[in-house]
């Protein structure tokens, strides 16, 4: 019977941390609509506003894939956006043909 009602709690405050991160996501949502931005985007650009690579360095696309929570092809197009937008900047890798930002 204390196993069923821990159980439970664990379930209600999963559920609580999930309702709050949707209410979360969706008043970055409502704040960035107006910028022409959403939720993913600011996640991506806070992600490379805050890293500091070394100088000359650049971020690579396929560091950010484990960062965010989007496929590889899915930032790819958002970067994209961002870059046509002039809100990033996309550049090839020397050597490897890999896309960086």
């Amino acid at each position: 019977m204390a196993a069923n009602t821990a159980q439970s709690g664990l379930e209600q405050r999963w559920r609580d941390i999930l309702s709050a991160h949707a209410r979360t996501m969706c008043e970055i949502d409502r704040v960035l609509h107006p910028h022409g931005l959403g939720a993913s985007d600011f996640e991506v650009l806070d992600i490379l506003a805050t890293e500091s690579p070394e100088e000359g360095d650049q971020c690579r696309v396929q560091n950010l894939v484990g960062r965010v929570h989007l496929s590889q092809s899915a930032l790819s197009r958002l970067i994209g956006r961002l870059e046509k937008d002039g809100l990033v900047e996309r550049s090839v890798c020397a050597g490897t043909g890999a896309a960086s930002g």
